[in-house]
């Protein structure tokens, strides 16, 4: 029988993480429900939504629009689509912008329809599908180009908002809260939420990591609340969460291909981080 280390970790293969709640992201979800609750008028109240890159913002977005998915009424005169989610398209612009919004709502158009007429139809079908709410992810790619590029492609923001009538989120890097504020009407409707990293927060990492442990479906332990381990897992993850969710997982695949379904406190160890494959990601980008 396998003998079992002291400090060992119960684990087994992380399954796909849909949902990690803590105090930041919940208070994101409370916003948006209240700005999808909100009626109409001639000057939506918006929101810009910031995290470093892998560190949750999309699961977070979707974890929205799934809540919102109703199931089909066979009775209805017409399908409704309370929230209408897209990327932004890459070398944003006016006109890519409306296409990817009309494409996600089958809709496409000719090739050469005039951006005014783009606009007029995606108002319209909006209307029709009693859309709430507009999210824009990936808006970094509004970064793209220079500085007269990007000030058109914030104007075709707000005069989006000023013909839907309804609120816009946009969603991306903390360099996207920089851009909006070069425009003061729309720094002053965008209101600012950010998902932090955990790297100044190790008590509340212990918290992360524990909702993993229960994610996993594995008894809780003590290595999750001594500093020197916590503090590692930080500095390998950079305190974001889809890293520490990888890194669970490699190191669970590890000890399933051995044969084991233990995690003991040296597989943090370098030895284990090589057999891994894993690289920090601020070195992963420093060497790309």
């Amino acid at each position: 029988m396998e003998q079992v280390h002291s400090d060992a970790v119960a684990i087994a293969p992380l399954p796909r993480l849909s949902w990690v709640g803590y105090p930041a992201a919940r208070s994101v979800l409370a916003r948006l429900e209240e700005l999808i609750n909100l009626p109409k008028t001639h000057r939506m109240p918006n929101m810009v939504l910031t995290a470093p890159t892998n560190n949750g913002k999309t699961l977070l977005l979707r974890r929205f629009v799934d809540r919102h998915v109703g199931e089909p009424d066979p009775d209805a005169e017409q399908s409704s689509i309370p929230i209408v989610m897209i990327d932004v398209p890459p070398e944003a612009s006016e006109s890519r912008l409306y296409q990817a919004l009309l494409e996600r709502l089958l809709s496409p158009g000719p090739n050469r329809e005039p951006i005014d007429t783009k606009l007029h139809r995606l108002k319209h079908i909006l209307e029709r599908l009693g859309t709430r709410i507009l999210i824009l992810d990936e808006f970094s790619n509004a970064l793209a180009g220079g500085p007269v590029h990007q000030m058109k492609f914030l104007n075709a923001i707000k005069g989006l908002g000023n013909a839907l009538q309804i609120p816009i989120v946009v969603a991306g890097v903390p360099q996207i809260g920089a851009l909006l504020r070069r425009d003061p009407q729309l720094a002053n409707r965008f209101e600012p939420y950010h998902l932090p990293s955990w790297e100044g927060e190790p008590r509340q990492y212990v918290s992360l990591l524990k909702t993993f442990e229960q994610a996993v479906g594995f008894d809780a332990s003590p290595l999750f609340s001594r500093g020197p381990f916590v503090k590692e897992w930080l500095r390998q993850t950079d305190g974001l969460i889809g890293e520490t969710a990888t890194l669970f997982s490699r190191i669970a695949e590890r000890a399933a291909a051995q044969g084991r379904r233990v995690i003991v406190e040296e597989d943090i160890g370098k030895e284990v981080l090589a057999a891994v494959r894993w690289t920090r990601p601020r070195e992963r980008v420093a060497e790309a």
